[in-house]
């Protein structure tokens, strides 16, 4: 009786796998994250967002797969985030001006942080390179954004049409409780800079528009 239970437990197993091959949990089975494509001096790179051991990281491959330059570690989960074109977790797009593509791609920090990042690439030194967000009243320069009010939905790092960013976080004040605010961050040339910050109007923040 017991083989007979046996038998038919590894049988229903075998015949239900299938129906959970698709269930995985990103970066548990199959590290990749993300892929797209960019053209820097008319020649094209993969583009490859990646979770190897609680680390996310970017790197760019040539067209025969061989890794021509990689990012530091971004963060330790996964992150989307919202364009004019949908929620992305890697989008590809020209954010100064300049007519060249940056990279733009975003990952947790902690359970509630999550950071943003914009790169460039230098194709002569073959790395990425960090696009700079000041905060010039406060006297703060950073290379990625930083929200500490997580969505899950992407609503904590919004791109409007003009690349213009709204940044969902708290302002945390000497003498009172802190207050979920928009850091709008608009582009200045090879960098971002804070432009306003306001409070969260009453009500779910996913229905303000930047």
């Amino acid at each position: 009786m017991k083989n007979l239970f046996k038998i038919v437990l590894i049988a229903a197993l075998i015949c239900a796998s299938p129906l959970f091959a698709d269930l995985e949990v990103p970066g548990e089975v199959n590290p990749v994250l993300a892929t797209d494509r960019i053209e820097i001096n008319k020649v094209g790179y993969i583009v490859e967002k990646r979770i190897d051991k609680g680390e996310v990281t970017l790197n760019l491959k040539t067209s025969d797969g061989k890794i021509f330059c990689s990012s530091d570690p971004l963060g330790i989960q996964e992150k989307f985030f919202v364009t004019p074109v949908g929620t992305k977790n890697l989008l590809i797009a020209d954010f100064t001006g300049d007519g060249v593509d940056e990279i733009v791609t975003a990952a947790m920090l902690g359970y509630d942080r999550s950071a943003l990042y914009i790169f460039s690439v230098d194709v002569a030194d073959k790395k990425l390179v960090p696009l700079e967000f000041r905060h010039v009243k406060e006297k703060l320069a950073r290379e990625f954004l930083v929200s500490d009010m997580y969505q899950e939905d992407g609503q904590d790092f919004v791109f409007s049409k003009d690349n213009s960013i709204r940044v969902l976080g708290w302002v945390y004040n000497v003498n009172g409780a802190p207050v979920g605010s928009f850091y709008y961050f608009k582009p200045a040339g090879d960098y971002y800079v804070c432009s306003k910050i306001i409070p969260v109007p009453t009500g779910d923040a996913s229905e303000t528009e930047p």
